[in-house]
């Protein structure tokens, strides 16, 4: 067979039998690519959430005690940032399948997946065990004051302490774009991995929504 192309809108891109089969709309590509959305909000009136999206591999387990006069029952919750403090991290949340407050330290959140078919604890599971390469990342807010903040990437291990990588948001927002709730970031030549050594953080502004969009090479 002679080498030939073909353009598809809803089907897979590759080289299949010497044909190269190429995305007529480079959206469709984008659509069906490995996603995951994390949406973070903070409920806090007044105080900002220190928060991680990819906790590494911290430890944040938390037992959950609740007792009656006739039973104690014991929950296990994956919101500790204890692990994290410890080393040296400013985190007050971790990304996780619910919601957490202590109003002793002024924190208040809830976290879900987009799909409730995607948790968020599998998707943190297979990152630590399937290295995954970032093709963009793109942050949904409607409080403006979102995008006046810094995300901070670094690879943590036992041995020492990497430096901070600052994503300045503010860099990829534009006053003239014309969806204006959102930023989008792609990262070139896909050389951003996440793995069980990475730690993604972000600040959620008082009483503010985010969505963090990840796509997948």
């Amino acid at each position: 067979m002679k080498n030939s192309q073909r353009r598809l809108t809803n089907r897979f891109g590759g080289n299949a039998e010497n044909i190269n089969i190429e995305y007529a709309d480079k959206n469709i590509a984008e659509g069906i690519a490995n996603h995951m959305t994390i949406i973070v909000k903070n409920n806090h009136s007044t105080n900002a959430l220190p928060f991680a999206i990819i906790p590494a591999n911290f430890d944040t387990l938390r037992a959950k005690v609740t007792s009656s006069e006739s039973s104690v029952a014991v929950d296990l919750e994956e919101n500790n940032c204890a692990e994290m403090q410890k080393a040296g991290f400013n985190i007050s949340g971790v990304a996780h399948d619910g919601s957490y407050s202590d109003s002793a330290k002024g924190i208040n959140y809830a976290v879900e997946s987009a799909d409730p078919a995607r948790t968020i604890k599998n998707f943190l599971r297979y990152i630590k065990l399937n290295p995954s390469k970032l093709k963009s990342m793109e942050i949904v807010a409607a409080n403006a004051n979102a995008f006046d903040t810094n995300m901070q990437l670094t690879y943590v291990n036992p041995f020492f302490k990497n430096a901070m990588q600052n994503i300045d948001l503010s860099t990829f927002y534009s006053l003239y774009q014309e969806a204006t709730d959102r930023v989008r970031i792609d990262f070139a030549n896909n050389n951003v991995e996440l793995n069980d050594l990475s730690l993604l953080t972000a600040v959620i502004p008082a009483n503010t929504t985010m969505k963090f969009i990840l796509r997948f090479a």
